[in-house]
This record gives structure tokens, sequence and C-alpha cells, in this order.
């Protein structure tokens, strides 16, 4: 009897903690959204810096790239004004190219990143977000370069498909009860898309090629994440879609050509559209950061 009596209060108790979760988690995804989308846009921007386009090529030419990041953010949206405390990151990124004749090239690259730290809405200290994001990524397709030959210019376009694999953990501020509801935001997934570009290349002194290019992804899926609610040994979940990823990035390679068949570029474009402010404030939402991204490629020829 008196067992039975244990467990139908401990049964009462849980039906009424349930009540508040059901009645009160009026839960504004909007903030969360914009600190992963803030996050995407981060490994946009990294991964255009990570690109290292094969240029200046002759049939039978093929290179590959080993280009290793760091990262650090400051800012990650604009509106809400969300900024990062210790929010940094690393990367590698491996990629390749042949060509299959003076115009038309085949290309690749893999890259892997990871992103840690917390960020904050500076309008509301309370508002802290800690964050863990993992990414895979694969694009690979053709290249075509519009001038071809001898010539001190290289203009390559870029098409091809888009593969990324996401998996991102968000410890968000819990909700004030009573009773007080912990939040946890995560999901984890694939991201297909469409990717394309052009690169502007010049070469100099027969040494260096500034290599200027912008890249576009569009996905044809959208990022699905889980939010999780949590009251007592009560537990809820909601799940949520974030937009479809459009991001259109820009890039710039300074290479030195030595005389062996090595060369190494430093990729600056995501520190230079940082530092403008213009270009991250149009098309990354603000986006505050600092890379540190250099690319070793070795380059050979099956011709000879």
């Amino acid at each position: 009897m008196y067992r039975r009596t244990v467990v139908f209060i401990i049964s009462i108790v849980l039906v009424i903690a349930a009540g508040p979760i059901q009645a009160q988690v009026v839960w504004d995804e909007g903030p969360t959204e914009a600190a992963v989308q803030g996050i995407i846009n981060v490994t946009s921007s990294i991964i255009s810096d990570s690109f290292t386009p094969m240029t200046h090529y002759r049939e039978g030419d093929w290179s590959m790239s080993l280009v290793p990041a760091y990262f650090t953010i400051s800012r990650i949206f604009d509106d809400p004004d969300l900024r990062g405390d210790d929010l940094q990151g690393w990367a590698l990124g491996f990629g390749g190219g042949y060509a299959l004749s003076d115009r038309w090239l085949l290309y690749g690259i893999f890259a892997a990143m990871r992103i840690e730290g917390e960020a904050y809405d500076s309008d509301y200290a309370n508002f802290r977000v800690d964050t863990t994001y993992t990414l895979y990524s694969l694009n690979a397709g053709f290249g075509f370069d519009i001038i071809g030959g001898d010539s001190k210019w290289s203009i390559p376009l870029f098409f091809g498909m888009s593969l990324e694999r996401y998996s991102a953990d968000i410890g968000v501020p819990p909700i004030t009860g009573p009773p007080v509801i912990e939040v946890d935001v995560s999901g984890e997934g694939m991201i297909y898309g469409v990717s394309g570009g052009i690169a502007v290349s010049r070469e100099f002194f027969g040494r260096v090629r500034i290599t200027p290019y912008v890249l576009m992804l569009r996905s044809i899926n959208q990022p699905e994440m889980t939010a999780h609610f949590t009251a007592f040994l009560i537990s809820e979940e909601m799940d949520f879609r974030l937009d479809p990823v459009a991001a259109s990035m820009l890039g710039l390679n300074i290479t030195y050509v030595a005389d062996s068949s090595f060369s190494i570029s430093i990729s600056t474009g995501g520190y230079l559209s940082s530092s403008s402010g213009f270009y991250n404030d149009a098309f990354l939402d603000g986006l505050r950061m600092r890379s540190i991204v250099i690319a070793i490629t070795y380059s050979g020829s099956t011709k000879g």
C-alpha cells in the first residue's frame, strides 16, 4: 500500500511538472538560428579560403594542395548583434586538379573544420551560447579557362557539386520558470548543393601569381536542427529547419612559384573582407573574423 502511494505521488508530480513545459515553452528560435547561420557563414568563408584554384595550366598538368587554416571570430551576426568570446577554430583542406586539355580542368577539394567557443548577444548579456560545430566538406567539378595557352593571364570558370556533413551542439540559456527549463540545440546531417565561381589570375615576373576569385554555393536541401527542453525528469523536443545555404564567398590567393614543383600560397580573402566590412555586411550578415590560411602545392605534368 505504501509503495503504491509513493508511485501515485511521483506520477502526480511528473504530470504537474509536464504541464508547465508544454504551457511555458514559448521559445524564440530567432537568436539561435542567427547563431547557426553565422557559423555557416564562417564555414563558407573558410572553405573559400581553403580553395586554391588551379590556373595557368596546360593539358596533362596536375596539382595537389595541402591547406591548413586557423581562425578567430569576433562577430558572427549583425541583427541580433552576436559577438564571439574565445570563439575560434581550425580547418584542414586537401585539394587537387587535373587538366584534361589546355582549357578543361577537373578539380576537387576536401576540407575538415571544427569551431568551438562562446557567442553572446551584445544587447542582452544573459544570452550566451556555447558552440561546437564540426563540418566535413567535399566540392568537385570542372573548370574552363577562358584564355588558355601561354598567356600571363588565366581566367578559369568553375562549376560543380557540393556535399557537406555537419554536426552542431549549441548550448542555449535556460528558460526561466517556474520551472527552469534547460535548453540544448543540436543537429547533424547532410547538405547537398551546387557550386560555381570564377578566378582571375595574373602572373608577374614568372614567380608571383595574384588570383582573386569568387565562389558561390547554393544548397538543394535545408539543414535541420532539434531543440531539446528539459525540466525535472520531463523532456520535449522541437524540430526546426534553417534557410537553405546560399553563400557568395570572396577569395584572394598570392602565390610564390619556386624553381621546384612546390609553390606556397597565402589566402587573404577572408581577412580583407572582414577588414573592409562592406562585403561581409552585405553578404555574410556582418561576419568579423581573422584567419591564417596557407596552401602548400605540388605540381607536375603527365606530359613530362
